[in-house]
């Protein structure tokens, strides 16, 4: 099977994993980035957030043709903006199949004008895959019949090697997100109460609380090895999937638990359905909650350490259930079958 991966390429990402993935599966998998064919389409990703025209998809068309001018069985399009109708309908023409995985919500307003060019036309797409239940909801009102939901990818077999080495608990608590409003208000409320913190993510110096705590706020990982070094260091992590966003699972949500650091977490329905609460994981339902369940459980530590075992023995009992590969594999199949 001849494929053609357009998404992200940046070695650390999940969009690069699942490349990785459909490349050891089928063999014959190409890769293009839109942002980086040119400069042109670089600055088109930049601005698009704010203001996202539809000539931009006969620029982005141009550009697309030269890269991609041979036929395909299918193409595989990871969460990527820069597309709308005439590039689809393109990709339609040099493909027997086309697939959309989508790992944000197109359907909220948190990212601006960024999702203005295709997500209109989703409709056309042969099947589309979601990270998040709820977009299964969201999407009705755009005319998309063929949908699917898969648990979030996660780098199951590297991060079990990554996670021999031991590691001291130094934290109380490692957050590892990007900004967010609700995020931020955790997180003063966790200074409030003096507990030993440690965050690393994007766009944290847009906090008002960044410049009088700086000690505590380190940039985005972007090394395998250093992020699951830094999850291992805290006693406990706090997955607060984007309210902003409608989320309600993060992958986060499995790779704390599978790394050997307890899953602290907002209670959702997804969350619910892959953990038991105070046996695999701790739910919280309030940030006041989230806090009075951080004073419990350090209080505690043998049960955090109970909590800490059966939620990594959860994560390798359902492997074969949220593993990108298999899932991956199986929605293929049925798409050629069909």
């Amino acid at each position: 099977m001849k494929i053609l991966f357009i998404g992200d390429d940046q070695k650390i990402g999940y969009s690069y994993y699942q490349f990785k993935i459909l490349k050891k599966i089928y063999k014959d998998v190409e890769i293009i980035n839109l942002k980086k064919i040119n400069n042109i389409c670089f600055l088109l990703n930049k601005i698009s957030w704010h203001l996202n025209f539809k000539f931009y998809d006969l620029i982005i068309l141009f550009f697309l043709k030269n890269k991609a001018n041979q036929m395909y069985d299918l193409i595989y399009v990871n969460n990527e903006t820069l597309i709308g109708e005439k590039s689809i309908y393109y990709l339609k023409k040099i493909s027997k199949k086309i697939i959309y995985y989508c790992t944000d919500n197109p359907f909220k307003n948190g990212d601006n004008k960024r999702w203005d060019l295709v997500k209109s036309h989703f409709d056309l797409f042969d099947m589309m895959i979601f990270m998040q239940k709820n977009r299964l909801i969201d999407s009705a009102s755009y005319g998309i019949k063929n949908k699917i939901w898969i648990p979030p990818t996660i780098k199951i077999n590297e991060f079990k090697k990554l996670s021999q080495k031991k590691i001291k608990k130094k934290y109380d608590i490692i957050i590892i997100s990007t900004y967010r409003s609700e995020r931020e208000l955790l997180i003063k409320k966790l200074l409030k109460n003096k507990l030993n913190i440690k965050v690393h993510g994007d766009h944290w110096e847009r906090s008002e609380i960044y410049t009088k705590n700086r000690s505590i706020f380190f940039s985005k990982i972007v090394n395998d090895n250093k992020y699951v070094e830094t999850l291992r260091s805290g006693k406990m992590s706090i997955c607060l999937p984007s309210f902003e966003n409608n989320d309600d699972i993060t992958h986060r949500s499995f790779e704390i638990p599978l790394v050997g650091t307890m899953l602290l977490a907002k209670k959702t329905k997804t969350h619910e359905e892959f953990f038991k609460n105070n046996f695999e994981a701790v739910f919280f339902n309030t940030l006041n909650d989230c806090i009075k369940k951080c004073h419990q459980l350090l209080k505690n530590e043998v049960k955090i350490k109970k909590i800490t075992e059966q939620g990594s023995k959860k994560i390798n009992s359902i492997s074969n259930i949220i593993s990108f590969e298999i899932n991956i594999k199986k929605i293929i199949s049925k798409l050629f079958l069909n």
